[in-house]
């Protein structure tokens, strides 16, 4: 039993309070009405941790998550974007499946939490992804788990994806490249250097690598390659 913004909770009620929170009605006192779900959320976790409470409450996210109501996609997306311990892989990988067409903007912040996982090593790969990559947002935030987790298929589809509409193009190389070695950025350089680009697309991809080269970050990474 905690108390959370007055709310004495327990394993009987912890779930309609979440719940309310999730759909933007979260229990607080009014001064402080209407509170961001997520916040109550997050801060819950936090204040349960290291009780009996805490795994109720991940339990009542989980099956939350394997419900996903339209409802309580939004905030749902960013408590797991915060918390990816909260539920299991496969758990999150069918939560964004529902939501890519039934909450666009909830998928995309699952499909970063799912990448941001992938890159770390903190979830499995599946090409399940791939078949979300016909939506340029979506391909942009599961940009980076694809070049590490799917190298080759994401060099070959950088042919059809890459092209000599700049932003769309430094967009997408942006956030693929984002969590890169050095190592890692030369050799993608590389092998999209060898892709039959038409000319425009070639000049500017080869010039984007050249100028993020020389950011600091990526030989701080080191020259180790994921994906040799």
């Amino acid at each position: 039993m905690i108390e959370h913004y007055g709310n004495v909770l327990n394993e009987d009620n912890v779930d309609t309070a979440i719940h309310q929170a999730l759909i933007g009605q979260a229990r607080v006192p009014r001064p402080l009405y209407p509170m961001d779900g997520t916040q109550w959320v997050l801060e819950l976790l936090d204040r349960a941790e290291g009780t009996p409470l805490h795994a109720v409450i991940c339990t009542v996210l989980q099956q939350a998550t394997r419900d996903a109501d339209p409802d309580t996609l939004s905030t749902l997306a960013d408590v797991l974007a915060a918390r990816p311990e909260v539920a299991p892989d496969h758990q999150v990988y069918a939560a964004f499946a529902r939501t890519a067409t039934s909450d666009p903007a909830a998928a995309v912040t699952l499909a970063a939490s799912v990448a941001r996982q992938i890159v770390d090593g903190e979830t499995s790969y599946s090409t399940v992804l791939r078949h979300h990559a016909a939506n340029p947002e979506l391909r942009k935030a599961l940009a980076s788990a694809y070049v590490i987790a799917d190298h080759d298929w994401f060099v070959e589809q950088a042919t059809a994806w890459l092209s000599p509409d700049v932003m769309a193009t430094l967009n997408l190389l942006s956030a693929a490249c984002a969590p890169l070695s050095l190592g890692e950025l030369d050799s993608l350089a590389n092998a999209l250097g060898q892709r039959p680009f038409d000319a425009d697309t070639a000049e500017l991809i080869a010039a984007y690598f050249a100028e993020i080269r020389e950011q600091p970050s990526f030989a701080e990474r080191g020259l180790a390659i994921r994906w040799a």
